[in-house]
């Protein structure tokens, strides 16, 4: 692969250009993402900075790359915004273009092959959980001990007042989406950041009968949602809330439990829940992992390692100046901005 990316020739910019549509037309669509889509997406205004690459060997497209920034990295445009998507690129060639881009890329559960693991910089597997809607999920959830937890959080639940389940579109998805940004906004993980894209993707394919949204009502007032992209005869969970006020009644539990009976009698056979979290474990069965990876050249690569290590070194002094700062009887007193900046500098 390190000689197939010698070759190629990589042009960056600041913004979607008439050069990378013209691209988009000569490179096969992603399953889950049309080009339309992704077009639509690359010019969502975001507040984090967006960059894009078009990638050609021997002047033939073979990519055309949408970033991200996230925090010290970059990812794709479409992680966390439309599942199972990287980038158009040519059949085989989507990690030879990525690796040509001389930056750090995060691909973040990633559900199909990966590139060689001499260029991957950080490897991580994660448990991958779904159900089928064809089972029988009274006995299935018997079996898995949940019998109990389902009936105590529905008889909970219908004591608060009218319940109402609701099959939505648009304005419920985004009921749910900005609902899920203000609770998880300032979390370190930063998925928040492409709200401005999650809301575009969720009207783009509502409007074409390939999300779903749902959602609970408590005498007409809206306290938990789930969203899911539909895809074939699949449903994929994306963004969800549940109003804190609410949650010793279990009305997450119960309004998964409305979402799985709903499902089967719907035309989807398969729930996919995502990977990692526990509680899944709860609603399906592990079938596999995806992956989580980085991947550079080795040279970026260790310019990365070693500003991790600055920055580890200054917090890492900043908390030793903060411990040494006291007042009698060992007390921490407050230290001024300026006097714990000069002291780490010094």
């Amino acid at each position: 692969m390190a000689g197939r990316c010698l070759r190629l020739h990589v042009a960056w910019s600041d913004a979607w250009s008439r050069e990378l549509d013209a691209a988009l037309g000569q490179l096969p669509e992603m399953e889950t993402c049309s080009h339309d889509l992704y077009r639509m997406l690359a010019r969502t205004a975001s507040s984090t900075q967006k960059k894009f690459a078009l990638v050609r060997d021997e002047g033939t497209p073979i990519a055309a790359i949408a970033l991200r920034r996230r925090h010290h990295h970059w990812q794709f445009m479409c992680d966390g915004v439309v599942p199972f998507a990287g980038a158009p690129a040519a059949p085989g060639r989507l990690w030879d273009a990525v690796s040509a881009l001389g930056v750090y890329v995060r691909v973040f559960e990633w559900d199909g092959p990966t590139p060689d693991r001499r260029l991957m910089r950080f490897v991580e597997r994660s448990p991958h959980y779904t159900v089928s809607t064809r089972l029988d999920f009274d006995a299935y959830w018997a079996m898995k001990g949940n019998r109990d937890w389902l009936r105590k959080a529905r008889r909970r639940t219908e004591a608060l007042g009218a319940i109402e389940f609701e099959v939505g579109g648009g304005d419920a998805a985004r009921w749910t989406i900005d609902q899920w940004r203000r609770k998880w906004t300032g979390d370190p993980m930063g998925e928040t950041d492409a709200t401005p894209d999650i809301l575009a993707a969720a009207a783009h394919l509502a409007a074409r009968g390939r999300y779903h949204a749902f959602r609970l009502l408590i005498d007409g007032a809206p306290v938990a949602g789930v969203n899911m992209f539909a895809q074939g005869t699949t449903l994929v969970m994306a963004q969800s809330y549940r109003d804190p006020r609410y949650d010793r009644a279990g009305i997450g539990v119960h309004l998964d439990e409305r979402i799985f009976r709903w499902s089967a009698t719907s035309p989807y056979e398969v729930i996919d829940l995502g990977c990692g979290e526990g509680y899944k474990s709860r609603w399906g069965d592990e079938v596999g992992s995806r992956t989580t990876f980085g991947l550079a050249p080795a040279h970026v690569a260790a310019a990365r390692r070693a500003a991790g290590m600055v920055r580890r070194l200054v917090a890492g002094r900043r908390a030793a100046v903060e411990d040494d700062i006291t007042l009698g009887g060992g007390r921490l007193a407050p230290c001024p901005k300026q006097k714990l900046d000069k002291a780490v500098k010094d």
